[in-house]
């Protein structure tokens, strides 16, 4: 039986083609083949696992814990928090949370002590 794959190389067998018959060379050749043939598809697979678990991943990264909305209002309602709004003026006067304290973020470093 001939099997040809590809345009490098070809393989002549004379028992029926059957997995355990087929060499080890032969199955790393079909792997290299499979991987260059579809290595956009696992890329993109790659890609979107990554991506899917990238906020599971970074969670809690800085040491600054992130919270939900819900436990944000728990906690704004329990104590006076201090809110700072660091967005620049023009992204704060669309809208900001009530009683926020607007310093934009390249100001933040020099006025510290307030």
């Amino acid at each position: 039986m001939r099997i040809a794959y590809g345009s490098e190389w070809q393989i002549f067998l004379e028992k029926p083609l059957e997995c355990h018959h087929i060499d080890f060379k032969f199955k790393q050749r079909m792997q290299v083949e499979f991987i260059k043939e579809n290595a956009l598809l696992i890329g993109l697979a790659v890609g979107s696992g990554i991506t899917l678990l990238w906020p599971l991943l970074n969670r809690g990264a800085a040491g600054v814990p992130n919270i939900s909305p819900t436990e944000a209002v728990m906690l704004m309602s329990r104590s006076k928090p201090l809110i700072l709004d660091v967005r620049d003026a023009a992204e704060f006067d669309v809208g900001h949370i009530q009683g926020a304290k607007h310093i934009p973020l390249a100001e933040l470093a020099g006025r510290m002590k307030e």
